[in-house]
Formats: C-alpha cells, structure tokens, sequence
C-alpha cells in the first residue's frame, strides 16, 4: 500500500501542494489561488488602515494635523478568515477523498 503521508501534509502546507502531488494541476490551481486571494484581501483590511494611522500619526507629531484615525473593520476581516478557512478545509478534504478512491482496494476474503 503506497504511503498517503506526502500527500497529506503538502495539503496541510498551503492548499493546492497535495492536488499537485496528486497530478490534478487544475484543481490545484483553483485551491491555490482562491486560499491566496482571500489571504491578499485579509492583509489588505488589517494592513491599509494601520498604514494609515501610522501616517497620521505622524503627520500629527510632525505638522500639528489632526486626522481621524481609522478602525480596522472587524466583521471583513472575520468573513475573509473565514473563507479562508473554509477554502483550507475543503481542499484538505479534497485531497483525502481523492487519496482513499485511488487507493487501491484489498483483495476479497476467501
């Protein structure tokens, strides 16, 4: 019986990494760059309001101006982990069910 333990844990790597090992390039590419894209757009909310507090700040310690800060919002950064999430998920689970249907199958009993 051919060990599952490369496939297993390249899909626990990054999505994707056990499709590929598995020679399903498409599905692969898809797992890949849809973890990807959701992991941009988190960066994206937590980063771009911090990069802006940061100026302020120092536009404030700097030239006396008097900006707002901005607020990370909470409720995009928890739907985009949360697609995330579920993004990893289905591809571990992908990867498991296509291991077990190309496993091959025991001899029958005598």
């Amino acid at each position: 019986m051919k060990d599952r333990t490369p496939v297993l844990v390249s899909a626990f790597v990054y999505p994707g990494g056990g499709q590929f090992l598995q020679k399903r390039k498409l599905a692969g590419t898809l797992y890949a760059l849809v973890f990807t894209l959701f992991l941009v757009i988190l960066f994206y909310e937590v980063l771009r309001p911090l990069v802006a507090n940061v100026n302020a700040a120092l536009d404030w310690a700097a030239e006396g101006k008097n900006e707002e800060f901005r607020q990370i919002s909470f409720a995009g950064v928890l739907l985009t982990f949360l697609a995330a999430l579920i993004t990893y998920i289905m591809n571990l689970v992908d990867v498991t069910r296509a291991q077990r249907t190309k496993a091959p199958h025991p001899p029958p009993l005598p």
